[in-house]
């Protein structure tokens, strides 16, 4: 997720209790990208997610990775007529 810099935690306290693991990159000036995740597979994964969607299969697989359900990403490709514009 994008999330400005300043709402980053400085206690990663959470991440290390709960054994989780965390990516951040710089996005622009301010924000960057902060992913947290528990398996080390997920990394390779994120790193080949889409930055920005272009396509359905991009909108479909960020929306797959943040555990959005089939209908909900249906429902929002049709609502923004992305179907058309293939």
């Amino acid at each position: 997720m994008s999330i400005k810099w300043k709402n980053i935690p400085s206690d990663p306290h959470i991440i290390l209790k709960n054994k989780l693991q965390c990516l951040n990159e710089y996005l622009s000036e301010g924000w960057k990208i902060l992913w947290i995740y528990k398996k080390p597979f997920i990394l390779e994964n994120i790193k080949k997610l889409p930055g920005k969607p272009k396509t359905i299969y991009d909108h479909w697989v960020l929306s797959k990775a943040f555990s959005f359900p089939d209908e909900t990403i249906e429902e929002f490709i049709n609502d923004y007529s992305l179907l058309n514009s293939v």
